[in-house]
Protein backbone atom coordinates (compact mmCIF):
# COMPACT_ATOMS: atom_id res chain seq x y z
CA UNK A 1 0.00 0.00 0.00
CA UNK A 2 2.80 2.39 1.27
CA UNK A 3 5.10 1.19 -2.22
CA UNK A 4 1.76 2.51 -4.53
CA UNK A 5 0.77 5.71 -2.01
CA UNK A 6 4.94 7.07 -3.08
CA UNK A 7 4.84 5.89 -6.83
CA UNK A 8 1.68 7.91 -6.96
CA UNK A 9 3.56 10.81 -5.41
CA UNK A 10 6.69 11.12 -7.29
CA UNK A 11 4.35 10.95 -10.68
CA UNK A 12 2.65 13.79 -9.32
CA UNK A 13 5.79 15.65 -8.34
CA UNK A 14 8.11 14.85 -11.29
CA UNK A 15 6.72 17.38 -13.45
CA UNK A 16 6.49 20.17 -10.80
CA UNK A 17 10.08 19.97 -10.52
CA UNK A 18 11.02 19.72 -13.96
CA UNK A 19 9.02 22.65 -14.63
CA UNK A 20 9.74 25.11 -11.68
CA UNK A 21 13.76 23.49 -12.86
CA UNK A 22 13.00 25.04 -16.14
CA UNK A 23 11.51 28.48 -15.29
CA UNK A 24 14.22 29.31 -13.39
CA UNK A 25 16.93 28.38 -15.81
CA UNK A 26 14.46 31.16 -17.92
CA UNK A 27 14.32 33.95 -15.50
CA UNK A 28 18.37 33.21 -15.01
CA UNK A 29 18.82 33.48 -19.07
CA UNK A 30 16.51 36.42 -19.71
CA UNK A 31 18.37 38.59 -16.00
CA UNK A 32 21.57 37.67 -18.00
CA UNK A 33 20.48 38.93 -21.39
CA UNK A 34 18.56 42.14 -19.75
CA UNK A 35 22.13 42.73 -18.37
CA UNK A 36 23.98 42.72 -20.87
CA UNK A 37 22.14 45.68 -22.54
CA UNK A 38 24.01 48.13 -20.32
CA UNK A 39 27.64 49.53 -19.92
CA UNK A 40 29.01 51.51 -17.02
CA UNK A 41 30.04 54.25 -17.28
CA UNK A 42 33.06 55.09 -14.29
CA UNK A 43 34.69 58.50 -14.05
CA UNK A 44 36.54 61.07 -11.41
CA UNK A 45 35.33 64.96 -11.77
CA UNK A 46 38.22 66.95 -10.15
CA UNK A 47 39.61 70.70 -10.96
CA UNK A 48 42.51 72.44 -12.26
CA UNK A 49 44.48 70.80 -9.08
CA UNK A 50 43.08 67.94 -9.18
CA UNK A 51 41.02 67.85 -6.26
CA UNK A 52 38.15 66.29 -6.43
CA UNK A 53 34.93 67.61 -6.80
CA UNK A 54 32.22 66.40 -4.14
CA UNK A 55 28.83 66.32 -5.13
CA UNK A 56 29.38 67.10 -8.39
CA UNK A 57 26.42 66.64 -11.12
CA UNK A 58 26.75 64.13 -14.39
CA UNK A 59 24.30 64.20 -16.53
CA UNK A 60 23.43 61.84 -19.66
CA UNK A 61 21.16 62.77 -22.07
CA UNK A 62 20.09 60.04 -24.57
CA UNK A 63 20.23 61.54 -27.96
CA UNK A 64 17.50 59.27 -29.83
CA UNK A 65 13.97 59.58 -30.53
CA UNK A 66 13.10 58.71 -27.17
CA UNK A 67 15.08 60.98 -24.85
CA UNK A 68 15.88 59.77 -21.54
CA UNK A 69 18.22 61.19 -18.89
CA UNK A 70 20.23 59.43 -16.67
CA UNK A 71 22.23 61.16 -13.64
CA UNK A 72 24.61 60.37 -11.00
CA UNK A 73 25.82 62.75 -8.10
CA UNK A 74 30.12 62.34 -7.58
CA UNK A 75 30.64 60.89 -4.19
CA UNK A 76 33.47 62.31 -1.72
CA UNK A 77 36.56 61.35 -4.16
CA UNK A 78 34.83 62.66 -7.24
CA UNK A 79 34.08 59.17 -8.29
CA UNK A 80 30.45 58.86 -10.54
CA UNK A 81 28.74 55.92 -11.95
CA UNK A 82 26.27 55.43 -14.77
CA UNK A 83 24.59 52.55 -16.25
CA UNK A 84 24.04 53.17 -20.39
CA UNK A 85 22.26 51.68 -22.77
CA UNK A 86 24.58 50.12 -25.51
CA UNK A 87 24.42 51.59 -29.00
CA UNK A 88 22.33 54.37 -27.84
CA UNK A 89 24.28 58.08 -28.76
CA UNK A 90 24.41 60.07 -25.26
CA UNK A 91 25.69 64.16 -24.64
CA UNK A 92 27.37 63.72 -21.00
CA UNK A 93 27.40 67.05 -19.36
CA UNK A 94 29.17 67.92 -15.94
CA UNK A 95 28.52 70.67 -13.51
CA UNK A 96 29.42 71.61 -10.20
CA UNK A 97 29.09 75.35 -8.80
CA UNK A 98 31.03 77.75 -8.92
CA UNK A 99 32.76 76.07 -12.43
CA UNK A 100 31.76 76.11 -16.38
CA UNK A 101 29.81 73.38 -17.11
CA UNK A 102 31.55 70.72 -19.12
CA UNK A 103 29.78 68.39 -22.26
CA UNK A 104 31.21 65.54 -23.91
CA UNK A 105 29.21 63.65 -26.21
CA UNK A 106 29.53 59.89 -27.16
CA UNK A 107 28.21 57.37 -29.75
CA UNK A 108 26.55 54.58 -29.20
CA UNK A 109 29.43 52.40 -30.77
CA UNK A 110 32.60 53.32 -28.91
CA UNK A 111 32.03 53.99 -25.30
CA UNK A 112 34.66 54.08 -23.06
CA UNK A 113 34.44 52.41 -19.55
CA UNK A 114 36.58 55.52 -17.65
CA UNK A 115 35.78 59.27 -18.56
CA UNK A 116 37.14 61.98 -16.30
CA UNK A 117 36.22 65.18 -16.37
CA UNK A 118 38.34 68.28 -15.01
CA UNK A 119 36.31 71.50 -14.81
Amino acid sequence: MTIKILNKYKRKTFPFIIKAILLFSFLFLSAEKTYSQTKTLLGIVSDSLNTPLENANVLAKSLTEKPAIKFAIADNKGRFKIELQKGVPYEISVSYIGYKEQIFKLDGISCPENLNFKL
